[in-house]
């Protein structure tokens, strides 16, 4: 079985920014890419969970699998806007078994 290294990328952060992600995703090339609503957990803030009361807290989780050098230049992008919107960003080595997808 042959695999192929490619970065990872759990990038979170609050759902009225979500769409400024997928846009530098976009401009980056990455077009494969999932997203999946926080629930609840804990930061540097304290607890917090989604209470349903406004999108502007609810959470969303972006998984996504790509190049390295996509992935330097999201996460570049990402620096810039997480100077003035909350967000975390995790970076993995993965392997993939289909690298054509990613």
């Amino acid at each position: 079985m042959q695999t192929h290294t490619r970065k990872k990328l759990e990038i979170l952060v609050e759902a009225p920014i979500l769409k400024k992600v997928e846009e530098i995703l976009d401009a980056c090339g990455v077009h494969v890419f999932s997203v999946f609503d926080g629930r609840e957990g804990r930061g540097l803030s304290g607890r917090w969970t989604d209470q349903n009361v406004a999108d502007a807290l609810d959470q969303r989780l972006v998984w996504a699998v790509m190049t390295e050098e996509a992935a330097d230049q999201v996460v570049a992008r990402l620096a810039v806007l997480f100077q003035r919107y909350p967000g975390v960003v995790v970076v993995s080595a993965v392997e993939v078994l289909r690298a054509e997808r990613f």
